[in-house]
C-alpha cells in the first residue's frame, strides 16, 4: 500500500493532477469562493449562507418539522437540529414542544421575520452579482448540473 501511495505521489509530484480530474475538488472549490460572495453580502444581516437557507425555508413552508427542513435542504436530520440551536439562541425561530412522539415544528419568531425581511435583498444583490459574473445561460446550466449531481449522488445513500 505504502508503495502504491508513493508511486502516485511520485507521479503528481509538481502538479495537482488529482486535483486537476479530481469532480469534488472542482465543486468544492467553486462552493468556497462563490459562498465568499455571499457570505461577504449576507454577513450584514447577521447570517451565514447556511442560516438564510434555513431561515428561508422556514419563512417559505413553516410552521415546518425539523425532518422536513433537513430533506428540502439535503440534510439529516442530526446535522438539521444542531443548524437551528443557533438560531433558537438568536431568537429566530420557535420551536413547538415535542409530545407523545409528535415531531417538532419550526416557525420564525418576529425577531427572524425581520432578520429574512432583511436578509432577503442582500441574498438578491449576491445573487444578481453571481448571475452577472456566469450569465444567464451558464448559470442555469449550473443549476441544472448541481441538481443532477446531488439527484444522482442523493439515490446512492
Amino acid at each position: 500500500m505504502a508503495g502504491s501511495n508513493q508511486a502516485i505521489a511520485a507521479g503528481a509530484k509538481g502538479r495537482s493532477y488529482l486535483n486537476e480530474e479530481c469532480g469534488l475538488f472542482h465543486m468544492r472549490r467553486a462552493s468556497r469562493a462563490a459562498g465568499k460572495l455571499y457570505a461577504d453580502i449576507l454577513d450584514h444581516a447577521g447570517l451565514d449562507s447556511s442560516q438564510f437557507s434555513v431561515l428561508n425555508t422556514i419563512a417559505r413552508f413553516g410552521p415546518i418539522s425539523i425532518s422536513e427542513i433537513a430533506n428540502r435542504l439535503g440534510l439529516d436530520r442530526t446535522t438539521m437540529s444542531r443548524n437551528l440551536i443557533p438560531l433558537e439562541k438568536k431568537g429566530l425561530i420557535e420551536m413547538s414542544d415535542a409530545s407523545k412522539g409528535r415531531a417538532r415544528y419550526i416557525e420564525l419568531s418576529a425577531a427572524g421575520h425581520e432578520v429574512i425581511a432583511e436578509a432577503i435583498p442582500r441574498w438578491q444583490k449576491a445573487q444578481a452579482e453571481f448571475r452577472n459574473l456566469l450569465g444567464d445561460e451558464d448559470m442555469e446550466t449550473l443549476i441544472a448540473l448541481m441538481n443532477r449531481v446531488y439527484d444522482a449522488t442523493s439515490a446512492k445513500s
